[in-house]
């Protein structure tokens, strides 16, 4: 038999009796250097006297067979006792004539019927039919007397390559088959080569048949399963009626023709409803499972897998069932598992983006020639406001996607090798590698000498909760550089925006049961092809094999961008046709909400999501976090503060704090994610993204300065008291629904104010150091942060506060509650070290100076004149809470 990969495993030329050569089944090793001579002669001898009792009579065919079994006498020395034995039983017959005489003229060749190997075959096969019968008695599956059938008749081709041509081209091995790792395909194809050959399967077929099935199968549907071809669901159909005549294969006429009844030929009954499909594929399924009893759970599985996509559109059934179709017809050309979603990424993408009809024979070219053709039904893309971003998508989900590279290529690329990695890691690695193989895509190892322009990149392992993440990293080997950051820059769907639907929906719904619900996809990146000449990029090393990645991979710095613009025409989809309500995108997570009464899960089970992960409920965990629309909370697990204050701690303790500039970018991606839950931790960040900003070498050290590590120790520290969002609440509320609302106003030659009701306060400020002072715009801002201080400590804190001020600037600060210098970010530290603790949320809004004269002359030390025209207002000086200011700047006032 043939190697898992198609390979033969010991294969060599054997000389028939014409002359020609064979390429002969593998031995078993036979080392000179594990038997002595003597054995080697015994067993010649022993070989030679069981041929000599069968030419005597002495011992049966069967006999004989049994005894070189039980010899275990290798198919060679098989094939030399029969070869010998068919020689001399036709020399007694012929009387030693020679083969060439007799009646025979000269020059004309013999008949098949006195030719040594037909002889050879002919005995073989009555040799064998009686056994092979026996044998098949025990538990079906057992392919052992197939393969000695197959060893015995080699005129039959076992599908090795012969070794003459491997030693020209060895490659040629590792075309077309299985990995040797993946065991089910192995054995699936082993079971379709022995089955192959055209009397065994007759047999086969004709003990199937016998079954005692619910829906019993003629007999050309058991040949077309028994060869693992695809079958046509429409004639199962037809033929599980009770008045089909199973024994349906045609009948051989004269000159070459057959006789076909046209009734079984032209039989087929359209599969139209989920019943309908559901019996056809068990009676289908059942059958499979008795000849490829391997496959029992990948077809249940497959099964759960095609059920979902029918209760995802119950009103178009046809979408499963040309779905299936279209997966099984793939199937029958190259095996793969039928349950593995990945494989049909792109028969669900097509069908759930196209138009069906009530025929079952609907078209299937493509999506993309189907938009094109003005006579075809528009499908739902049709309509998409944006045609060319839906070609180039679909285009590129057929052909392979181009990463927007733009750089240039070294036909002598430096080769990378993969970072040093523990053994946890390297299994993480090799398993993934297996896996990869196994579905295609990745390429089986290829020629080491490399072809110009071929580029490897580095992997890595990176763990979270104990499961282990691949990345490819295309930074490091400079195929990043060549894609500008621009081009592939996204925005996600964060917490907020959801927070802003929620919000939405609790206002313009009050009372409704809402339920939340998210569906994950399954290894996104992975579903996308990449272009052909792309994948000559993207070569990778385990073990000290090459191999070609054929799919996007995480690392890469367009696969985000790539992967957002297929997800958008989901969710376009989503929104448009199905009518989703509160649809976001978060990579590689969808989420949203919907009423409690609503098939909000429909459009998600027709997708590659991982059915694990496909959950809805009115508390649910959305990327991380905590979501709950009865508290009316975004929180993150416990679990996730300790992980993030870890992370910071780790980099913070950097030896000679000059951390890479990849652990740099690390951590911000590990913090940015938190900010979904805590947005008013934004400030901490600042100083880190300016530490950074312009540099681009992944493994250059940056120098931790002072002011990263105050603001990374704030946040941390600051942590364990973040309460979430509250998102009908985090400043989504009308100004006057405020609880209090307060007036400030700040001068340098004067001082920091605010005043709400009758209460006004007033704080003079000093320059002790002027090299060193800060400008208005950081006291315009200090002083609402000093506000928020007094209401914070009142016996009982308003909830909602409501700012006014005349600085356009400051508004405009806190509305994103980021700044680009250290003076201004500093008192946003000090604000969000009031609020997130406190929950007290707070709006800021702009009036015109004139608009705000109370604290305007309290700003200004005008205090007599205040007292004259606010006769009913308390003045108070207040000292400002420097210390929640960063240490650099609590002494320059």
């Amino acid at each position: 038999m043939s190697s898992g990969n198609g390979a033969p495993e010991n294969a060599g030329p054997g000389s028939s009796p014409e002359g020609g050569s064979h390429s002969h089944p593998p031995s078993r090793p036979r080392s000179q250097t594990q038997r002595s001579q003597s054995a080697v002669q015994s067993r010649t001898e022993l070989l030679h006297r069981i041929l000599e009792e069968a030419l005597a009579g002495k011992i049966t065919d069967d006999e004989l067979v049994d005894r070189l079994r039980n010899l275990q006498a290798t198919p060679e020395e098989s094939t030399d006792i029969l070869d010998e034995l068919a020689q001399r039983r036709l020399q007694n017959q012929q009387g030693a004539r020679p083969q060439g005489g007799g009646d025979r003229p000269e020059g004309t060749e013999g008949t098949q019927d006195n030719a040594p190997e037909s002889v050879r075959n002919r005995i073989s096969w009555e040799l064998l039919k009686e056994k092979l019968d026996a044998l098949r008695t025990d538990k079906f599956g057992d392919s052992d007397a197939f393969d000695l059938l197959a060893s015995l008749r080699d005129d039959e081709d076992d599908g090795a390559i012969p070794k003459a041509v491997l030693d020209v081209a060895p490659y040629l091995a590792d075309v077309g088959g299985p990995s040797e790792s993946d065991e089910h395909i192995t054995k699936t194809l082993e079971i379709r080569r022995v089955l192959s050959r055209e009397k065994v399967a007759d047999k086969v077929i004709t003990h199937l048949q016998l079954a005692n099935l619910p829906d019993p199968l003629p007999r050309s549907i058991w040949r077309d399963i028994v060869a693992d071809k695809f079958v046509h669901f429409e004639k199962i159909f037809a033929a599980i009626d009770s008045a089909f005549d199973h024994d349906d294969e045609p009948k051989d006429f004269h000159g070459g023709y057959v006789l076909v009844k046209r009734d079984q030929f032209c039989a087929r009954k359209p599969v139209e409803t989920e019943g309908d499909w559901v019996r056809v594929f068990e009676a289908w399924a059942t059958a499979v499972k008795l000849v490829y009893r391997h496959r029992a759970a990948e077809l249940d599985a497959y099964k759960r897998i095609i059920l979902n996509v029918f209760r995802a559109r119950r009103s178009e059934p046809l979408i499963a069932i040309h779905i299936d179709r279209d997966v099984r017809e793939d199937y029958a050309k190259s095996p793969f598992h039928l349950d593995d979603r990945t494989r049909s990424d792109i028969p669900l993408f097509t069908h759930l983006t196209s138009p069906y009809a009530s025929s079952s024979r609907a078209s299937k070219a493509p999506l993309a020639s189907r938009l094109s053709n003005p006579s075809a039904k528009r499908s739902f893309l049709a309509v998409h406001p944006n045609q060319p971003f839906v070609e180039s998508v679909l285009w590129g989900l057929e052909h392979g996607f181009w990463p927007l590279d733009e750089g240039d290529w070294d036909a002598d690329e430096e080769l990378m090798n993969n970072y040093s990695m523990d053994e946890p890691d390297l299994d993480a690695l090799r398993a993934f590698r297996d896996r990869e193989v196994n579905t295609r895509r990745w390429s089986s190892p290829i020629d080491p000498q490399l072809a110009p322009c071929m580029k490897t990149s580095p992997m890595f392992v990176v763990w979270q909760h104990d499961k282990a993440r691949v990345v490819t990293d295309h930074a490091a080997s400079g195929l990043n550089d060549g894609i500008p950051r621009p081009e592939a820059k996204v925005r996600y769907d964060a917490m907020q925006d959801f927070g802003q639907a929620l919000h939405d929906a609790h206002r313009r719904y009050p009372g409704r049961h809402i339920t939340l619900y998210k569906s994950d996809v399954s290894k996104a990146f992975l579903n996308l092809p990449a272009h052909p000449v792309w994948q000559l990029r993207q070569v990778v090393a385990v073990d000290g094999n090459y191999h070609i990645v054929r799919r996007l991979v995480f690392g890469s710095r367009a696969s985000p961008r790539i992967w957002c613009s297929v997800s958008a025409l989901l969710c376009w989809i989503a929104s448009v046709r199905y009518r989703i309500r509160g649809l976001c995108v978060y990579m590689d997570d969808f989420y949203g909400w919907d009423f409690g009464d609503s098939d909000y899960l429909l459009f998600f089970h027709g997708c590659p999501y991982d059915d694990e992960k496909q959950l809805d409920g009115q508390q649910l965990k959305i990327i991380g976090f905590w979501v709950d629309v009865i508290s009316l909370s975004i929180t993150m697990p416990p679990h996730a503060v300790d992980d993030a204050i870890a992370a910071i701690n780790t980099f913070i303790v950097t030896p000679n704090r000059k951390p890479h500039l990849r652990e740099w970018q690390r951590l911000a991606g590990h913090l940015n994610w938190i900010l979904n839950a805590i947005p008013l931790g934004r400030p901490a960040l600042s100083s880190l993204y300016r530490k950074i900003s312009g540099k681009t070498k992944p493994n250059a050290s940056v120098f931790l300065n002072r002011e990263v590590i105050s603001d990374l120790s704030w946040f941390r520290d600051l942590l364990p008291s973040a309460l979430g969002v509250r998102f009908v609440d985090q400043g989504r509320w009308d100004p006057e629904e405020a609880d209090c609302e307060v007036w400030s106003d700040a001068a340098l030659t004067g001082g920091m104010a605010f005043v709400y009701g009758h209460e006004a306060f007033v704080y003079k400020i000093e320059h002790p150091d002027p090299a060193n002072e800060p400008d208005i715009l950081f006291f315009e801002m200090f002083a609402l942060t000093s506000a928020l201080a007094h209401l914070a400590d009142l016996p009982s804190p308003p909830r909602r506060i409501l700012f006014r001020t005349d600085s356009l600037n400051s508004v405009d600060i806190h509305d994103r509650f980021r700044a680009t210098e250290s003076q201004h970010n500093a008192p946003l530290l000090a604000t969000a070290s009031i609020t997130i603790p406190t929950g007290i949320d707070f709006r800021v809004i702009h009036v015109p100076g004139e608009q705000n004269p109370r604290a305007d002359m309290l700003s200004r030390l005008l205090l007599e004149d205040y007292a004259r025209q606010y006769p009913e207002d308390r003045i108070s000086f207040f000292s400002p809470p420097r210390e929640l200011l960063p240490l650099r700047w609590q002494n320059t006032f």
